[in-house]
């Protein structure tokens, strides 16, 4: 499991954990469990949920995969209505970019509960099982 250092905020493949393994194989990682989540909360649906991606089993099916997110809440910053936020800050911590990197070129509201790199890993730590 990767450990948050004050310097990294995360890398892949972290542990299955509480809603964030999408396709269920037992990973949550940057593709195609991060590319998929990036997409659904930012409106895709359907085929274009994993157009272009290998889904593994046991949710390898669109409407599986639909239905297990919307089952779930993404909230990276804390703050409803911004899933494009929320998405992009996933992919990224799965992808093993810097805290100082995080939030590079993203505005966070300024009434966000999280709106730091450290505070923002703490919370998805907190409420994904995760240690990024």
């Amino acid at each position: 499991m990767v450990q948050h250092s004050g310097g990294v905020c995360g890398a892949a493949p972290v542990p299955a954990s509480r809603g964030r393994d999408v396709n269920g194989e037992g990973s949550f990682s940057a593709a195609p469990d991060g590319l998929v989540l990036l997409r659904y909360l930012l409106g895709f649906r359907g085929s274009a949920l994993t157009d272009g991606l290998s889904v593994a089993l046991p949710r390898n099916t669109v409407a599986a995969i639909e239905a297990f997110l919307a089952d779930n809440d993404y909230s990276a910053v804390g703050l409803a209505g911004y899933a494009n936020i929320d998405g992009l800050i996933m992919l990224r911590l799965l992808q093993g970019v810097p805290d100082s990197a995080l939030l590079n070129g993203i505005s966070v509201p300024a009434s966000a509960a999280f709106r730091d790199a450290a505070a923002i890993c703490a919370n998805v730590n907190a409420r994904c099982g995760t240690a990024f």
